[in-house]
């Protein structure tokens, strides 16, 4: 990655070298007291010396997940990614501002978002279609709105690539940090560090919620509800964007019966939205089904709707779990799966994150409930990280499932099994069978 052509500042090309530029360098990345003013060096040849050491840590096989973030941090903090941005938006050669496109794409830099978007516009093709990749390694669901916009505007853009970044960004879009989390007391925490370092014992009963009035007399809002049958799918588009103003429980209820069952994909996707808009516990259910629409609009609008969300999701995967029918589970455990949020929250049930980790143990404790267990079981099997592994065994052995059992049977007895796993799903199993009725 290069940010840099030549330098705005007039003097030496070097103040303290690359050696001890790289030595502090290295005591940043391990988190400890570092000269900032060797990182913040203008002079040419330190600062191309400083992007080089933070660059390469991002593609060390040997670096770990803690050293990439400080080092993403800092090549924000100190002005590289702020200069490939301008870069891509004002460089006079189309190549260079392709080139700044895939830097930023290298660095999974999230504050160029807006830049990037704005790059989608760009009269050259080679740049909107790096823009576009680069989006995709960004993985973020705002990007959904300008990609389809751009599709509309630029169809020759290769509808593979098109499809394969706008899938990445409804997919990953449960990263949004979850801060209104509470921290639960099962959860035991090395506070030297902050980091979740014990087992996940049970589900936390769910916080109470206050419901939305159930109506409200208001002529636009009777309107809006009366439009709903209209045969015309825009003249449906339009009162469900307008049923987003009314935060009721008709509403909700009127755009959730839409979300799932109208016919016009476009009219489905508006529902959506306008749940997402509604921001309320009572829409999620509605809006994590709809990650199963077969429209990729509907997908698209219901990613964009749950990053929006403001209340605390595991917790309202739990009152799912508490309070909706079992069919309407099912529904909502099926549409995790198929839109890769369950895949994801396997892979962050080994995380250092307490909230990641019980979110994930949340929502997978649905799943264990609605019998859709196959991606844990996947789990127990094949994941990569033996602590992931052993964290589904114990997460279906706490939902005490009786449907399991069998498939646990034949795992504990699977050859080149790790003895501690083996052991703990013979105990699960053990379990298991104590609390079933002779």
């Amino acid at each position: 990655v290069k940010t840099e052509a030549r330098s705005l500042v007039h003097g030496p090309t070097a103040m303290f070298g690359a050696y001890r530029v790289d030595q502090e360098v290295g005591k940043l990345l391990l988190g400890q007291p570092h000269r900032m003013d060797v990182l913040a060096s203008r002079a040419p040849d330190d600062r191309r010396a400083v992007e080089n050491s933070l660059v390469k840590v991002l593609s060390a096989p040997d670096a770990d997940m803690e050293a990439r973030r400080r080092a993403r941090e800092a090549l924000e903090d100190y002005g590289f990614v702020a200069r490939l941005s301008a870069a891509l938006l004002l460089a006079p050669e189309a190549y260079e501002r392709a080139a700044a496109a895939r830097s930023l794409g290298e660095l999974e830099a999230l504050s160029s978002l807006p830049f990037l978007l704005e790059a989608l516009y760009d009269a050259e093709p080679i740049v909107r279609t790096q823009a576009v990749t680069t989006l995709g390694a960004l993985k973020q669901p705002a990007a959904i709105g300008a990609l389809l916009d751009m599709a509309r505007r630029h169809p020759e853009m290769p509808a593979s690539l098109l499809s394969r970044v706008l899938s990445a960004c409804s997919l990953d879009c449960m990263d949004f940090d979850n801060n209104s989390m509470p921290e639960p007391e099962m959860l035991t925490v090395n506070t030297a560090h902050g980091l979740f370092t014990g087992e996940i014992t049970k589900l936390e009963t769910s916080s109470r919620v206050e419901e939305l009035p159930e109506w409200l007399e208001d002529e636009h809002l009777t309107d809006a509800l009366t439009k709903l049958e209209s045969t015309d799918a825009e003249v449906r588009k339009v009162a469900a964007r307008q049923l987003a103003q009314f935060q009721v429980q008709r509403s909700v209820h009127a755009l959730s019966e839409l979300a799932a069952n109208d016919i016009e994909p476009s009219v489905r996707a508006a529902a959506i939205a306008s749940l997402g808009d509604i921001n309320h516990e009572s829409v999620f259910a509605s809006v994590l089904i709809a990650f199963a629409d077969e429209a990729r609009e509907a997908r698209a609008a219901a990613a964009r709707a749950i990053s929006h969300l403001s209340f605390d999701r595991a917790d309202a995967y739990v009152r799912l779990l508490d309070t909706i029918s079992p069919d309407r589970l099912r529904d909502v455990a099926h549409a995790c799966i198929k839109g890769g949020m369950a895949g994801q929250a396997i892979d962050r049930l080994g995380s250092q994150d307490r909230r990641h980790s019980y979110e994930s143990f949340a929502l997978l404790s649905l799943l264990a409930q609605s019998n859709e267990t196959e991606p844990i079981l996947d789990a127990i099997t094949n994941h990569k990280d033996y602590n992931v592994r052993l964290s589904a065994v114990r997460l279906l052995g706490l939902s005490g499932q009786p449907e399991v059992v069998q498939q646990l049977r034949h795992l504990a007895v699977k050859d080149g099994l790790p003895e501690k796993l083996r052991t703990a799903l013979l105990e699960v199993v053990y379990k298991i069978d104590q609390s079933l009725p002779v």
